[in-house]
């Protein structure tokens, strides 16, 4: 062995590491398809999530009455601004609403197209139907809010039922109003049963009647 030479045995170098390029490049493919995957996700979700409200001429089998819309205007009023109310942070692109109805049966829709936020859907609703619905002195009404838990479609649905009750110099009567909403993330919609003479009447069965008219008014 010469003088300063290497141990007998001893390598020359450090060992050559194998396969770390191919480790990071994995990793790096790793993460790459994730992020695709996370972007496609959620593009897909938005497309899912994307709907618009408007009027057709028929909605769940009734045809528009262009003279129960002209005597419901104040109702429609009313009922737009529970929606603007009862949700945060609009984006609005526009308002809709129709009376669609045969016979005695009359079934007003109000909607707004637009992204918002429903925190709390149960109980901000309530509370914008509250704000709206105030006593005036001689009537006094006291909304309850429900959530049927099956809205149909993507979003929340809830079921309000507005409780009345009215004092006259021969006592009170009490008689109750039933609203069927609901909320994805680019609608609000508000459905009700009524009379030719605007005044609100509860339907046995207004979260099915609900169901189907949003079939045919969002797309």
């Amino acid at each position: 062995m010469r003088p300063g030479g290497p141990f007998p045995g001893a390598p020359y170098g450090p060992p050559r590491r194998r396969g770390g390029g191919k480790v990071i490049g994995f990793l790096a493919g790793a993460v790459v398809l994730i992020l695709v995957l996370a972007v496609g996700g959620y593009a897909a979700y938005l497309v899912r999530t994307s709907h618009e409200l408007s009027t057709p001429p028929v909605a769940d089998g009734l045809s528009r009455d262009p003279a129960a819309e002209a005597s419901s205007e104040k109702l429609v009023e009313k009922l737009t601004s529970v929606i603007y109310a009862a949700a945060t942070d609009w984006a609005v692109k526009g308002t809709v609403s129709a009376v669609y109805g045969n016979g005695d049966e009359r079934v007003l829709f109000v909607g707004v197209n637009g992204t918002h936020d429903l925190n709390d859907p149960q109980a901000s609703f309530n509370s914008a139907v509250a704000a709206e619905f105030r006593d005036d002195g001689q009537t006094s009404y006291r909304p309850e809010t429900s959530n049927p838990q099956d809205a149909c479609g993507d979003g929340v649905a809830l079921i309000t039922v507005i409780h009345t009750e009215t004092r006259g110099p021969t006592g009170s009567t009490g008689s109750s109003t039933t609203l069927a909403m609901w909320s994805t993330r680019t609608t609000f919609a508000i459905v009700t049963t009524i009379d030719i003479g605007t005044e609100i009447d509860r339907h046995k069965d207004l979260l099915a009647k609900m169901c189907d008219t949003r079939a045919d008014v969002e797309s």
